[in-house]
């Protein structure tokens, strides 16, 4: 209970992360990624866009339109959701895969995804021995921390910034298959 609520944003453990299990290690990072409600100083990419992304995923199974708390879920905020969700998703996986790149061998793929995705939090926990990477590893948890921190809501206030050439185009609906 005490870690599930830590990996929100707080950085205490009481337990060793080296003796955490593979499936630990996994679940707090998942926790880790989806961060804490927005408004606190909680980073990743908020509960509520968390939950609307699995509203509407529920929704769509259902063939119903994502309704909560008997109103309704906007286009734009399901669509600021995907784009949170999918920024975020794209920076932990390319930090990630630059930072075995440079580390090599040294350390275990889950340790260096728990420790971006601990930085892209603002969790403050660490399965990689963060002292012993190389400094441009460093450098990009650093700069990892800082979109974790800033970068869900930039790019939430960018992705609303209406553009006001294409307010009076219309384009074509196009079919695209999915699934």
């Amino acid at each position: 209970m005490f870690h599930s609520v830590v990996t929100r944003t707080a950085g205490f453990n009481s337990l060793p992360l080296d003796n955490m299990t593979e499936l630990s290690k996994v679940t707090t990072t998942i926790l880790m990624f989806i961060g804490g409600a927005p408004g606190s100083t909680a980073g990743g990419i908020k509960v509520t866009t968390f939950s609307i992304i699995l509203i509407a995923i529920i929704s769509q199974i259902r063939g119903s339109n994502p309704v909560v708390f008997n109103n309704s879920i906007s286009f734009t905020a399901l669509s600021r959701a995907i784009a949170i969700i999918g920024l975020a998703a794209i920076w932990v996986i390319v930090v990630t895969t630059l930072i075995l790149v440079v580390e090599g061998d040294k350390h275990r793929f889950l340790n260096i995804f728990y420790e971006v995705t601990s930085a892209f939090g603002t969790v403050g926990l660490s399965a990689a021995n963060t002292p012993d990477l190389h400094i441009f590893s460093k450098i990009l948890l650093m700069i990892t921390m800082f979109i974790g921190r800033v970068g869900p809501v930039s790019f939430a206030i960018a992705i609303t910034i209406n553009n006001n050439m294409d307010k009076d185009r219309i384009y074509p609906e196009g079919k695209v298959i999915v699934g």
